[in-house]
């Protein structure tokens, strides 16, 4: 994906400055589909920053797809295998983490990334998320439940987050220039 960085680097140079002295890492939280790792991989890149997508880092290391985790071993084990990798992501500086959409679901990883770094929730509508995944065959918590009941249960989690960015419209550009408006604000 080509994105013109330096364009928006000269736009937002005090806000990035700003960003970048904290060090910390930036924790992209919400609902599958909503943009985490889109936005978090060219976030990384304004910010000259290392980018890390959980579930593809989980898929690496397993050799095995996320659906085929949650078939052969459930969800419990995957979710101890995100528990694993979120402390030692939690380690790091100067990166993006696009966490799957249910690590911001647990409270001892709440915690973890609060003391961390900054939590960031990419607030998007239940519409617009069954849009971006209908017919998607390799969440298996689609399965079972709708985009709208995951997202009831998940909103008293996500609101929790640091910063949050209500992504209303689809345009990579305003988006990447909101999430750094609201980094910086919360910084401020």
């Amino acid at each position: 994906m080509f994105f013109n960085t330096v364009s928006i680097q000269k736009k937002y140079f005090i806000e990035i400055a700003k960003i970048q002295s904290t060090n910390i890492p930036l924790f992209f939280v919400g609902m599958m589909g909503s943009g985490k790792t889109t936005l978090g991989r060219v976030i990384a890149q304004v910010l000259q920053y290392d980018f890390i997508e959980m579930d593809m880092v989980i898929e690496e290391r397993l050799g095995i797809s996320i659906k085929e985790i949650f078939e052969n071993y459930g969800e419990e084990y995957f979710r101890k295998e995100e528990k694993k990798l979120l402390e030692e992501i939690c380690l790091k500086q100067n990166c993006v983490i696009s966490c799957g959409g249910g690590v911001f679901t647990n409270s001892d990883n709440i915690e973890k990334i609060g003391k961390s770094g900054i939590a960031i929730f990419l607030n998007v509508s239940s519409r617009v998320l069954e849009e971006r995944l209908s017919g998607d065959e390799k969440r298996p918590l689609l399965k079972e439940n709708s985009i709208h009941k995951i997202l009831l249960k998940r909103i008293p989690f996500y609101t929790q987050a640091h910063v949050m960015v209500d992504l209303v419209v689809s345009n990579l550009e305003k988006n990447v220039c909101q999430v750094i408006e609201e980094i910086y604000r919360y910084l401020s």
